[in-house]
């Protein structure tokens, strides 16, 4: 890797910053061997140019350790067996693999990162996109990443590869201008923090997609669903629009292959969502949303609720007003009186 891409990694468990041990060893102005350092004492190594940040997997979850193993097992024939899941629905991997990217909108100088790298199909796909831009390339399976090396050799864009787990992602807060992953999402631990950390690592007004097997839910109790289930116990993962983040913008979902795989695109703001609560509402009642949400006092009961509705129209107020004027008046005439007693 660069070294002067090491200040935008970070630990994966604290977040806090890295920095390069002694002893490294760099080729042509790139770091091939070494050891990166947390600020809280945690280290990580560098091996063939790929910095390894993610924890051993003694303790991780079994799917974890079963997504892995398979990886590493079935690396080398991937790319073989890999185009008999779009055969059989039908879809046109090259097609499908297109759609996901254009939803990215990715702009030429965009630094991306791709989430789930695989052997690096999508990669290469994203290279094209972004010709003055950066790809970093991440995948939990080094086996993988080393396919997707290969295969990105003759791009000449400024690439980095970076195992890690996509819970625990260890890049700086708004590094990228998109994440992307198509497929790999159902095989983490946690979904929830994993679109956190998406979220996170993601510029305000930057995008993410994310691509991923599904059953949607008309397909729920069918057949085509019992088979899916007992052929992949994955396509029991539904998809994750209750676990985005409240930033999201320009939300969007579409479905292909015959309604197995999902493509969720998003926007990411700068904010959480704004109203405009303090408009004032016209009519009788008058007030704001703020006003109705947050004003609320203990209540009255019905013959004085009727005589205040009356009080308001007969002072052409909307009720909001008079009440918020006679509350307001009849409390400070009763506090001052308060402090006269008190003073005399």
């Amino acid at each position: 890797m660069r070294p002067e891409h090491i200040g935008l990694l970070r630990c994966p468990r604290t977040h806090g910053k890295l920095s390069l041990g002694p002893g490294a060893r760099l080729v042509r102005g790139r770091i091939l061997q070494g050891i990166l350092r947390s600020e809280s004492g945690a280290t990580y190594p560098i091996r063939e140019g790929v910095p390894v940040l993610w924890q051993p997997e003694e303790g991780r979850p079994e799917i974890v350790r079963k997504t892995l193993q398979y990886y590493r097992e079935t690396a080398p024939k991937y790319d073989v067996y890999l185009p008999v899941a779009f055969r059989l629905f039908f879809g046109n991997e090259r097609k499908l693999r297109r759609r996901a990217v254009d939803l990215l909108r990715p702009r030429v100088a965009d630094r991306v990162l791709d989430l789930t790298t695989g052997t690096g199909k999508d990669s290469l796909l994203l290279s094209g996109r972004i010709h003055r831009g950066e790809l970093w390339c991440m995948d939990l399976c080094g086996e993988m990443l080393r396919k997707a090396r290969s295969r990105l050799r003759s791009v000449r864009i400024p690439q980095e590869f970076v195992e890690a787990d996509g819970c625990a992602l260890p890049f700086a807060s708004g590094t990228f201008d998109g994440v992307y992953s198509f497929t790999g999402l159902s095989t983490f631990d946690s979904a929830p923090r994993a679109m956190a950390e998406i979220a996170r690592v993601v510029r305000p007004g930057g995008r993410v997609v994310v691509v991923e097997k599904c059953v949607p839910p008309w397909m729920e109790g069918t057949e085509f669903e019992r088979i899916l289930r007992e052929a992949n116990p994955l396509y029991e993962k539904k998809i994750p629009l209750s676990h985005l983040p409240v930033t999201a913008r320009d939300v969007r979902v579409e479905w292909g292959m015959e309604g197995t795989l999902y493509f969720l695109s998003f926007e990411v703001s700068g904010h959480p969502p704004r109203g405009n609560f303090h408009l004032q509402l016209p009519g009788p009642r008058g007030g704001s949303f703020w006003t109705r949400y947050h004003g609320k006092l203990e209540g009255v009961t019905e013959p004085t609720k009727k005589l205040a509705w009356e009080a308001a129209r007969r002072a052409k107020k909307s009720l909001h007003r008079w009440l918020d004027e006679t509350v307001a008046l009849t409390a400070r005439h009763q506090l001052t009186g308060q402090k006269r007693k008190k003073k005399s």
